[in-house]
């Protein structure tokens, strides 16, 4: 995957799915990213910044399996939300 931590919009992921957006969003009502398991090859030998902040920000998401992200009303984020079990 070219970029982990990309948000999964509903009405994107209805669409690839074959159903409405009403029923996927009876199961899921807040924004999710996805993280894959393993990055692509290609960021992960970019040397640009942006590339590497990805990078970085894929690690940590899997070394800690951080699940939640938060975001206000203007796009401001937090990207690791650690819950303790």
């Amino acid at each position: 995957m070219e970029e982990p931590g990309q948000l999964i919009g509903l009405s994107d992921l209805a669409k690839e799915l074959k159903i409405s957006r009403q029923t996927l969003s009876n199961v899921e009502r807040k924004l999710k990213k996805y993280y894959p398991t393993i990055v692509s090859v290609d960021l992960l030998f970019r040397e640009d910044e942006l590339s590497k902040s990805k990078v970085f920000e894929w690690f940590l998401v899997n070394q800690l399996k951080a699940e939640f992200f938060w975001r206000d009303p203007y796009k401001n984020e937090v990207e690791l939300i650690l819950v303790d079990c």
